[in-house]
């Protein structure tokens, strides 16, 4: 399959592979939370006020699982974030619902 037609398609290299991030923090925590992934070349849809649910993909196409624990070990450590939960890497389907 051709290379316009496998990224057209999101397949092969071009498979949006992601993960789900759930937490709670105040609002004034969203812009490191932010900084942080987009300084890992990633992006989130999502959000929250006091619960926060993101689910996060790269800037091109595959997260990988480097990016997934970098994101998990900030929340972890974070003084101002609790009860977090960092999905493992899973294959979106932007056609779905």
């Amino acid at each position: 399959m051709k290379k316009r037609l496998r990224k057209k398609l999101r397949l092969g290299e071009y498979r949006e592979i992601g993960f789900e991030v759930v937490f709670a923090a105040s609002e004034s925590v969203c812009d490191e939370f932010l900084e942080m992934i987009e300084r890992h070349n990633l992006q989130c849809g999502g959000g929250g006020e006091n619960t926060w649910k993101c689910y996060i993909t790269s800037n091109t196409f595959s997260t990988t699982e480097h990016q997934r624990e970098a994101v998990e070990e900030w929340l972890m450590n974070h003084p101002q974030i609790n009860h977090v939960s960092v999905g493992p890497l899973f294959e979106y389907d932007c056609d779905a619902g």
